[in-house]
């Protein structure tokens, strides 16, 4: 993925300095950042580390007029670094594809193609599952329950009969 530093302002409600067009390819601390990745610096300890790393853009606090480098200024850097940890590497499918041995499909259950369906998941007859869903383990998904395509259930999560999920819809 691959996103400006002004889109990235945009998404975590700061203002970007320097290089607005600056592309930024991830995320990174500090002190392991490299070229085209991003790291926030919310102290002077940091903020001088991130001055002579590698990074290609930093977040900063407000207090911050002006860096050598790209720079995003926002209220508190951490949150705004956590944001970006999750548009960067957002929760991923486990390491299964198809259904596992162990879940229960009901009666008449529709599957679209590349689903996961993970350990112990009950999944209750006449439902429909759209396709790239991925349904973790322990899942109780009750009758004629539609999920949605691109959707991911996380685990242990209860959805009772007849709920209706939309498109890429996470729940936790």
């Amino acid at each position: 993925m691959k996103k400006s530093l002004k889109e990235l302002a945009h998404l975590v409600g700061g203002s970007a300095g320097g290089d607005e067009n600056i592309a930024i390819y991830g995320v990174a601390k500090v002190e392991e950042a490299e070229q085209g990745e991003i790291t926030f610096a919310a102290s002077d300890k940091f903020l001088r580390m991130a001055k002579k790393g590698c990074a290609s853009a930093v977040i900063v606090p407000l207090e911050v007029q002006d860096f050598p480098k790209p720079f995003i200024r926002i209220k508190n850097p951490r949150l705004a670094f956590a944001h970006l940890i999750g548009l960067f590497h957002p929760p991923g499918l486990p390491d299964f594809s198809g259904i596992h041995p162990t879940a229960v499909l009901g009666r008449g259950v529709k599957v679209g193609s590349n689903v996961s369906i993970g350990p112990c998941a009950l999944v209750g007859g006449g439902a429909k599952i759209g396709d790239n869903v991925c349904i973790c383990a322990q899942v109780y998904l009750g009758r004629q329950v539609v999920v949605g395509e691109g959707s991911l259930i996380h685990p242990q999560v209860i959805i009772t009969d007849g709920a209706i999920l939309g498109r890429d819809v996470i729940i936790h």
